[in-house]
């Protein structure tokens, strides 16, 4: 078994993470990625109302934002090979650097614990602010220079 992340796009001044960060209760739904896809599972727990609450508040999400449903991404079990390669701090074993790399992996803010992920990692969440300044440094990078901190030997100690 391996670990993995994915990433979810939600509004910048989104209700449902605003709720999530305070209702430990509703906030625990945050990481249920099949919640957000077009045909949302809602079904499960059917009798727990703050689950529908959850639900519901994902429904009005897609609809006001048509379109976010299909923005989910993961980087699957690579994610912290690609954090090594853009974290200058993870390659020297630092988890939560602040630097662009951890950033673009792990968010621009830390959330609170009670919203870590299925896999027990914490949760980020970056506004579309910092998104755009991390797209436009992802996009100044190159293959090539990717390759300057490839290094399979240390990647296979710490990765």
């Amino acid at each position: 078994m391996g670990q993995e992340r994915w990433y979810v796009a939600l509004p910048g001044e989104c209700a449902l993470l605003q709720r999530a960060l305070t209702d430990p209760e509703f906030g625990m739904w945050l990481g249920s990625i099949s919640v957000y896809e077009k045909r949302g599972q809602c079904d499960w727990f059917h009798d727990d109302r703050v689950f529908q609450e959850f639900c519901e508040a994902v429904k009005r999400i897609n609809i006001e934002h048509p379109g976010i449903d299909e923005r989910m991404f993961t980087l699957d079990r690579a994610f912290d090979a690609v954090h090594y390669l853009l974290s200058e701090a993870r390659r020297q074993g630092e988890d939560q650097g602040e630097d662009m790399g951890t950033r673009a992996i792990c968010g621009a803010t830390t959330l609170p614990d009670h919203l870590r992920g299925t896999q027990g990692f914490s949760s980020g969440f970056s506004s579309p602010d910092e998104v755009a300044v991390i797209a436009d440094w992802l996009s100044a990078l190159t293959v090539e220079s990717l390759y300057t901190f490839y290094d399979p030997e240390d990647m296979d100690k710490t990765v």
